[in-house]
């Protein structure tokens, strides 16, 4: 979102973003969007790489993530599902790493998730795969690692 207020119609909230990229595109992203009535989704998001394919690495990953939120799933699920489609298509081994909060607007109750950011000398997992990768990315948050194919 671009054009602030994001939600003019909505007066018991008001939201507010700004990103400066080091470059012209990248893979770095934010996301805000009404998944229904009370149910605000907000994602921020790293995208392996730099330039063009960061950014249309980023593109895919943001549509499917929105797609997937906007169905009701949990942070969970969204990141599972998500997780899944952007593994399904990756020769080039791109990852994302992504934080996602639904917050109730009602009850004021956040529910977040996220994915893990490997540390120097970590394998990566790979998608889909089962046994250590999968344990790699259950956090007690939800959590997502868009990597290869395993």
């Amino acid at each position: 979102p671009n054009i602030f207020p994001a939600f003019p119609e909505r007066s018991e909230f008001d939201i507010y973003a700004k990103m400066d990229p080091a470059r012209e595109v990248g893979g770095d992203f934010y996301d805000f969007f009404l998944v229904d009535e009370d149910h605000l989704c907000m994602v921020m998001a790293d995208v392996s790489g730099k330039g063009v394919p960061a950014a249309l690495f980023m593109m895919a990953t943001r549509i499917i993530l929105s797609n997937n939120a906007k169905q009701g799933r949990s942070p969970a699920q969204i990141l599972e599902e998500t997780n899944a489609a952007i593994c399904a298509n990756n020769r080039e081994e791109m990852f994302v790493t992504v934080w996602i909060g639904v917050l109730e607007l009602s009850t004021g109750k956040l529910t977040p998730g996220s994915s893990p950011r490997p540390t120097p000398g970590t394998n990566i997992p790979r998608c889909g795969g089962r046994g250590a990768a999968s344990s790699w990315w259950r956090t007690r948050t939800a959590s997502c690692w868009a990597g290869s194919p395993g």
